[in-house]
């Protein structure tokens, strides 16, 4: 599998947030049928991992998200393919490759109430996380 991070921009007004919901428009839904068409629809279908979402109507300019493919095709390929089947509304800005140990991940913070989890808005290395990991346990334990 081949992972490539997108920064995308889109116009929120016809869509009800980023995250997928049943018999609504979303970005993520958008993006996801646009990425299993060029994938050649398989089966099980791929998944648009976002950085994070947004509510109904809410506009981006640099939101980013990364997604695998089964074959290789160059940044600008890829990218304009994409284009070509999204709608007007959402645009890919930029693609780059990146290597499957760069994700989208899920961060652990602590605060006063417990434990909460939130999306990193930016794609880290995952010695940089495990790092990440360990340091807030150390933290938790003081």
């Amino acid at each position: 599998m081949y992972r490539y991070k997108i920064t995308f921009a889109y116009d929120g007004s016809g869509f009800a947030g980023f995250q997928i919901q049943p018999h609504k428009r979303t970005i993520e839904q958008t993006l996801k049928i646009a990425v299993n068409k060029i994938a050649k629809n398989p089966t099980p279908p791929l998944h648009v991992i976002g950085s994070g979402r947004t509510d109904a109507g809410v506009h981006a300019l640099n939101q980013v998200a990364h997604f695998d493919c089964p074959f290789e095709l160059s940044n600008e390929s890829m990218r304009k393919a994409l284009n070509s089947l999204l709608p007007r509304d959402i645009l890919v800005k930029k693609l780059n490759k990146w290597r499957q140990i760069f994700m989208l991940v899920m961060i652990r913070t602590v605060n006063a109430i417990g434990i909460e989890w939130r999306k990193a808005s930016l794609l880290i290395r995952l010695n940089a996380f495990i790092r990440r990991i360990i340091n807030t346990r150390l933290m938790s334990l003081k």
